[in-house]
């Protein structure tokens, strides 16, 4: 009866100390979880693909940062939603396009920032597809803020890009209501231009033009 009663109590004390342990682990993976939520910035460095901007002439260093908890993402083209926009689309498209669909009270928004090796023509389609007048899109290019467009509107953006540092940032912002459309931004189609039929392309600031020269011959255009 006595080695039966240690034993047992034995196998009590055992029991004891494996719960503590476990209870143990469990206390240190919730400190750990608090201690890493505490530490995440609140601009998250994007999970965005960069592909779309490496494969541009002319284009280096690029860099994407999310600001927010919905981040723009590569075109899906069978995305939720996406059939009221195929028409605008080919299967050859490549682009970005926001990523808080039917999200409502939330701005998918993201900033992309680039190194510039030579004077460029850059060019891109954009479009969006929703609720006229609250959900909201806007490009900004270098501090400078093209015009929100809501509702369904498509159209293309030129801009001759100088030697040096730029930043394009995307947003799409959404009220608190009604969903419509295909409830999302999108750029696509993206360009750059250093050469027309041979003819290379040299900016000048101080006029604002884009001159195309070959040999002897030159083609010059005014800032877009």
């Amino acid at each position: 009866m006595k080695k039966s009663t240690i034993s047992k109590q034995w196998s009590n004390t055992t029991d004891l100390f494996s719960t503590l342990a476990v209870k143990s682990h469990k206390l240190s993976t919730l400190w750990l979880m608090l201690f890493t939520l505490l530490f995440v910035p609140t601009r998250m460095v994007a999970q965005t693909t960069t592909e779309v901007f490496n494969s541009l002439d002319g284009i280096t260093d690029v860099t994407i940062t999310d600001n927010g908890s919905y981040p723009w993402q590569e075109l899906d083209l069978n995305a939720k939603g996406m059939e009221k926009v195929s028409s605008y689309f080919t299967k050859e498209s490549k682009g970005l396009m926001s990523g808080n669909y039917n999200k409502s009270n939330t701005t998918s928004e993201t900033v992309i920032e680039f190194n510039v090796e030579k004077s460029i023509l850059f060019s891109f389609k954009y479009l969006v597809s929703s609720e006229q007048k609250y959900d909201v899109f806007t490009i900004t290019l270098d501090g400078k803020k093209l015009e929100g467009i809501s509702g369904t509107s498509q159209n293309e953006y030129k801009r001759i890009l100088s030697v040096g540092k730029h930043s394009l940032t995307l947003s799409y912002k959404k009220d608190q209501s009604t969903n419509k459309g295909a409830d999302r931004a999108f750029i696509y189609d993206l360009k750059t231009s250093t050469t027309i039929d041979g003819y290379v392309a040299e900016y000048d600031a101080t006029n604002y033009t884009l001159t195309f020269k070959k040999s002897l011959l030159s083609i010059r255009y005014p800032l877009i």
